[in-house]
């Protein structure tokens, strides 16, 4: 099996990087990467992992292999982060979500997790809040929900409407 955690680029995010450290050390036969941003080079990962050439850990890398890394991946862990959310819709991806949460301190607002319960109601992808819930859940692996329909089209289609929508909310209408 092989995991891919994606932390985005902006912010350390402690709680993916406790689950990441977590499934390290529980997953005996997987191959477990962590795209974990600014900071991926503090990060220890324990001698109690099985395989240390398993456990892969980078701050950022260049698209293509990035893209790869989520084509090769059986299930993608990623922060509600928009940018890479719309990116493994229309590659069809399995993914969940693990959004950033204000109660944390781990952003300003929740957007990520109000952007998380907008995905799950349209595209029925997966989000958790808790460390614990995301454990077990990667942990039954075999339970991972596929993508039930493939949304590149619609995502492909809809990618400018969707800027100039945002654009609209955030300089007014009449730049349009």
């Amino acid at each position: 099996m092989r995991i891919l955690f994606s932390n985005g680029t902006q912010l350390p995010f402690e709680r993916m990087t406790n689950i990441f450290l977590k499934m390290a050390a529980m997953l005996e036969n997987a191959e477990i990467y962590y795209q974990a941003g600014k900071g991926a080079y503090d990060i220890e990962v324990s001698s109690s992992c099985r395989d240390r050439n398993k456990i892969h850990v980078f701050d950022f890398c260049p698209e293509d292999k990035y893209e790869a890394l989520l084509k090769q991946s059986d299930i993608v862990v990623t922060h509600a982060g928009m940018g890479n959310v719309i990116n493994l819709l229309a590659m069809q991806v399995d993914f969940v979500m693990f959004p950033r949460l204000v109660k944390y301190g781990e952003h300003r607002n929740n957007h990520q997790l109000d952007s998380a319960v907008a995905i799950f109601k349209k595209f029925d992808i997966p989000y958790f809040t808790e460390e614990n819930e995301l454990v077990e859940y990667i942990s039954n692996s075999g339970n991972v929900r596929k993508l039930k329909n493939d949304f590149s089209d619609l995502i492909k289609s809809n990618r400018k409407l969707m800027g100039d929508g945002l654009n609209s909310l955030i300089y007014g209408e009449s730049r349009y």
